[in-house]
């Protein structure tokens, strides 16, 4: 389990980082990502800043147990916004052809750390 919270931390940690560094970039190449409108710079490193903290906390919790309740946090701020993506395809918002192709990344990745993350032991492995 510990390799697979290093490689959600990992992943986490660079998409944040990917945030944070090149909005620009990370907006224009990650699938999907344009048709919710404009890029807003700012609100793309805000939502960076979550899962690079997201992601340390993963990092975190592969060495310390006393580091789950911060990689839970992060995975709630995930799935919250897996709810806003269903809430949204709920109200018409955006199609349901969108909220497919939101599948892998914004429903299946949180979902495997929550996994990981609750399955983590409260004392050393």
């Amino acid at each position: 389990m510990t390799p697979l919270r290093a490689l959600l931390g990992l992943l986490f940690a660079a998409n944040g980082l990917a945030m944070l560094l090149v909005p620009d970039t990370w907006f224009h190449q990650v699938p999907g990502v344009t048709a919710t409108g404009p890029l807003n710079p700012h609100f793309v490193r805000d939502v960076g800043a979550a899962y690079l903290l997201t992601g340390v906390a993963f990092l975190a919790l592969t060495r310390a147990p006393a580091a789950r309740p911060y990689a839970l946090a992060g995975i709630a701020f995930l799935l919250a916004h897996a709810c806003i993506h269903l809430v949204e395809a709920a109200l018409g918002l955006q199609s349901l052809a969108h909220l497919l192709g939101d599948l892998p990344a914004v429903f299946a990745v949180p979902l495997l750390g929550l996994f990981a993350a609750w399955r983590a032991p409260i004392r050393p492995e």
